[in-house]
């Protein structure tokens, strides 16, 4: 169930609820300039880190638009449907009920409503770092999280959920070498049979690798694995 809250002309929605002291904190964040995630593939999305109490630390995503329009009005959609971190919000509950090791997901917030701005706030996943990165590092280590990260993929394709932009940049591993899948915007359920859905994926991997040179094993591992 997601609780629904307004407040200095936002609209709030998270699993517990939040004081107004959290939203306020929230806010801030909002306004406060983004980052670009640390390394490459990181897609259009901005974060930053906010302390908040009771819930600890949190990364903010603030969603962005990318090709031509980001030329003319890069913040700002159209509301013709779901909120875009509604949505996200939405199916990361859904992916960990599935048992995907995703971040859980602590607040959407919209404001506006013909045109709106978006932000998505989950839990902070601790000393994480992108699979990409990992693998310019240290290949030999890239290959050894690999296993898990095909276990992850593969509960996708098993429920039909195609996360459209799924690549090395988007895994992060954590000290302990857990594996998590994030950047769920967009993601759909398909209604493609399981093979045709595991092409999409080798061919999406494949294209990410080649096109920023990283290691060739870390593809040949993802396209020996992800068959169906």
């Amino acid at each position: 169930m997601t609780v629904l809250q307004t407040r200095r002309q936002y609209r709030i929605g998270s699993t517990d609820g939040l004081t107004d002291s959290q939203i306020d904190l929230l806010i801030e964040a909002f306004h406060a300039a983004g980052k670009n995630p640390a390394g490459i593939l990181n897609g259009r999305t901005q974060i930053q880190t906010k302390e908040l109490p009771v819930a600890g630390r949190v990364v903010i995503k603030a969603y962005h638009r990318g090709g031509i329009l980001r030329h003319i009005n890069r913040r700002t959609y159209l509301g013709t449907g779901m909120p875009r971190s509604q949505a996200e919000f939405e199916r990361l509950q859904h992916v960990r009920k599935i048992g995907v090791n995703a971040p859980e997901p602590l607040a959407f917030a919209v404001r506006g409503r013909i045109l709106y701005h978006a932000w998505l706030a989950t839990r902070e996943l601790a000393g994480a770092r992108p699979l990409s990165a990992i693998s310019l590092d240290s290949p030999r280590a890239a290959a050894a999280v690999m296993p898990p990260v095909i276990e992850q993929i593969r509960r996708l394709i098993q429920s039909r959920i195609h996360h459209v932009d799924l690549h090395p940049g988007n895994v992060l591993v954590d000290p302990e070498s857990r594996v998590y899948l994030i950047d769920f915007d967009k993601s759909r359920i398909s209604r493609s049979p399981a093979p045709a859905l595991a092409c999409r994926y080798r061919r999406r991997w494949q294209r990410a690798v080649v096109k920023y040179g990283l290691p060739q094993e870390l593809d040949e591992i993802f396209q020996e694995k992800i068959r169906y």
